[in-house]
């Protein structure tokens, strides 16, 4: 399994606006491609700024390479999220997952 993972910032006062476009507009868009196996949002106060984390999940890079193109660290910020966040990287990185652990019950 491959994470994808990506920072974004945005103002304070516009901390929700952002999730609800990742969650009601990409994810669904993200569901439909092969090889997608989940999202993880992540979210902390920067001064006047939210920084998120977003880490997807994916089984293979040619998974990836599916979604993301040939350049797969170049990353694919679509023109409505642009506008809602003050900056963003322009790359993303790609970590091998070597374990994992759900909550215990």
């Amino acid at each position: 399994m491959i994470v994808r993972s990506w920072r974004g910032r945005t103002d304070v006062d516009r901390a929700d606006i952002y999730p609800k476009y990742l969650f009601d507009v990409v994810v669904p868009k993200l569901g439909a491609l092969s090889g997608f196996g989940g999202i993880s949002l992540l979210r902390r106060v920067d001064g006047n700024e939210i920084e998120f984390v977003v880490q997807t999940y994916w089984q293979s890079m040619q998974a990836v390479e599916g979604f993301a193109g040939p350049k797969p660290e170049i990353a694919v910020v679509e023109p409505d999220a642009r506008d809602l966040l003050t900056s963003f990287d322009e790359t993303v990185l790609h970590y091998d997952v070597v374990a994992g652990m759900d909550r215990p019950k």
